[in-house]
């Protein structure tokens, strides 16, 4: 097992471990660890490139740590993504509220 395997298991391990984490994220926005939302969303994103649940979880994360250019950025990837025909169709219906509130909370 290399470094970046273990790392990403102990990412797995925080994430699963964290009670109702994907509700805390994409429902309620009331993580405690919005570090924790962020590294797992990028993972997300590298390791399921036509899925946009990576890039929303990123994108919730990033405007909860102050970062609104990543946040934008992962915003128009997961928007990308959706509008695409490799996109996962239950996502678009799942995830689209949630992109529509970040779209709008990210907005000057």
């Amino acid at each position: 097992m290399s470094y970046d395997d273990d790392k990403e298991l102990e990412l797995l391990r925080k994430v699963t471990s964290t009670e109702e984490f994907f509700r805390s994220v994409l429902v309620d926005d009331n993580l405690q660890d919005w570090s924790l939302a962020r590294e797992f969303g990028e993972l997300l994103t590298r390791i399921m490139p036509d899925s946009a649940v990576g890039p929303i979880v990123a994108a919730r994360a990033c405007r909860h740590l102050g970062d609104a250019t990543a946040a934008m950025a992962a915003l128009a990837r997961c928007r990308a993504i959706m509008s695409s025909e490799e996109a996962i169709e239950g996502e678009k219906h799942l995830l689209l509220p949630t992109l529509e509130e970040e779209e709008r909370l990210l907005r000057p």
